[in-house]
């Protein structure tokens, strides 16, 4: 029912950005379910399928981080058709993919176009809506984008048993096109500021190949060997363009990234917080995925029902995590969320040797509750920690640091995968001591502080 403070006309635009923020998230989830039809099509390594994930969140991330600004250069409209036109084609490539390589390229285009339009649907919502209803109106975006992700391995296996895996991604087509004709139609163009000076490539260029080089490395050492000079020499080169990103970001007025934040404790533990959850779900979901259809022999469409398991009360105790921070400050929850979320982690890892997946449920459905708890508090930390005109930037900066531990949860879960012959019970095991180490940094870093902002004090 629309909301009596928000214009009906304004209801298309929310409705419009949702249904592209939704297609964002389902391209993260509704893979995971296809990744072995994939694999034996195109006569993938296992390495190399998990590339079709880790390549997607990996771009994502990268321009999330530069979205929103480009969106200020170039003009919002302009760059949200832009980059639903990329998101599309990238998405028909995907599904006309003749190899593994063409998909994993085709995944990386897609995920440019989503990291340029995810930003830009958010700011277009807000400039849409008065600035005493934008809390509401992004609230109603982030719910119907939620339940995308919700359906994810849901439709993820109906499309690969019934039809084909291609067609989780000629779903998109249909959906992206309307979304074009809206904005054609519909959406004013907004004013841009066009100043060269205020985009950071060098950093964006920089940040991009330092993780791309390092996650390679991780990924590709299980299978080349840990010692192997292109994988030493990929690392070394990683961590001399991260080096170069800080560098260059340290020396700029208007940075990408504003680097010197994360000499705060509580806003880095914050971040850690947000980055071990995400890591946690890409694991669940994607590794959860394999180990349901190569262990089990389950079909693709019983393992969608499973792990619809693990994301379904996640929409119901969002509303309730806000609520519950506000009440009870960021540190109880979070320590609360993290804990019980790394102890189902572990509990899945301990039962998966049992091969019956009725016993996974109940972990599965306790772990997607908390995901909220983790992540909302967490997230309150970080845009606590700057000022007013730096909220834009963090908020990016939560979502890239989430893609970033999708990106690095796919790159370890290979490489353990590698190193222990497949041991499913191994990835969930290293995931449930990652948790652990952060949950560690959190109950040393993050106290119980006022909502007054850190930045004064910095």
């Amino acid at each position: 029912m629309p909301h009596s403070g928000i214009d009906k006309q304004i209801w298309p635009v929310l409705m419009a950005m949702a249904s592209v923020g939704g297609l964002i998230v389902l391209d993260e989830t509704v893979v995971s379910v296809a990744l072995p039809a994939m694999r034996k099509d195109l006569a993938m390594s296992a390495v190399a399928s998990h590339w079709i994930v880790s390549v997607y969140v990996l771009v994502f991330s990268g321009f999330t981080a530069a979205g929103g600004k480009l969106g200020d250069l170039f003009g919002l409209r302009r760059m949200f058709l832009a980059s639903l036109w990329i998101f599309a084609v990238a998405s028909l490539a995907a599904g006309l993919a003749p190899s593994g390589w063409m998909l994993i390229a085709a995944r990386a285009a897609q995920g440019l176009g989503a990291g340029v339009m995810f930003p830009a649907s958010i700011a277009i919502v807000s400039r849409s809506v008065d600035e005493k209803q934008r809390g509401y109106a992004l609230g109603i975006v982030v719910a119907i984008a939620t339940l995308f992700m919700t359906a994810g391995p849901l439709v993820g296996g109906l499309f690969t048993e019934l039809l084909s895996w291609r067609w989780i991604f000629f779903i998109n087509l249909p959906v992206a096109l309307l979304a074009i004709l809206f904005a054609l139609r519909k959406l004013p163009e907004y004013t841009a500021r066009p100043s060269a000076a205020s985009f950071d490539g060098a950093g964006l260029a920089t940040m991009v190949a330092g993780l791309l080089l390092i996650v390679f490395a991780i990924m590709q050492a299980g299978s080349w060997g840990v010692a192997d000079p292109a994988v030493l020499a990929a690392f070394a080169a990683g961590i001399f363009f991260l080096v170069a990103f800080v560098r260059i970001e340290n020396g700029r007025a208007d940075p990408l990234i504003e680097v010197e934040r994360f000499r705060m404790p509580r806003f880095s533990a914050a971040l850690a917080v947000i980055g071990v959850a995400q890591f946690s779900k890409m694991v669940i979901l994607v590794i959860g995925a394999l180990y349901l259809q190569d262990d089990l022999m389950m079909s693709p469409i019983a393992t969608g029902w499973v792990l619809l398991a693990s994301v379904l009360l996640t929409p119901v105790t969002a509303g309730p995590a806000g609520r519950i921070s506000d009440r009870f400050g960021e540190r109880r929850p979070i320590l609360f969320g993290l804990g019980v979320a790394m102890a189902m982690v572990a509990a899945i890892a301990l039962l998966t040797p049992e091969r019956n997946y009725l016993y996974l449920l109940p972990a599965l459905l306790a772990w997607g509750a908390t995901l909220p708890i983790c992540f909302q508090p967490a997230m309150r930390i970080v845009m606590n920690a700057v000022p007013a005109e730096s909220q834009g930037q963090a908020s990016g900066l939560c979502t890239a640091v989430r893609m970033f531990g999708a990106t690095f949860g796919m790159a370890f879960a290979s490489l353990t995968l590698s190193l222990t012959d497949t041991s499913y019970q191994a990835v969930f095991e290293m995931t449930a001591a990652l948790m652990a180490v952060v949950l560690a940094l959190a109950v040393l870093t993050i106290s119980e502080k006022s909502n007054q902002t850190e930045a004064s004090a910095h």
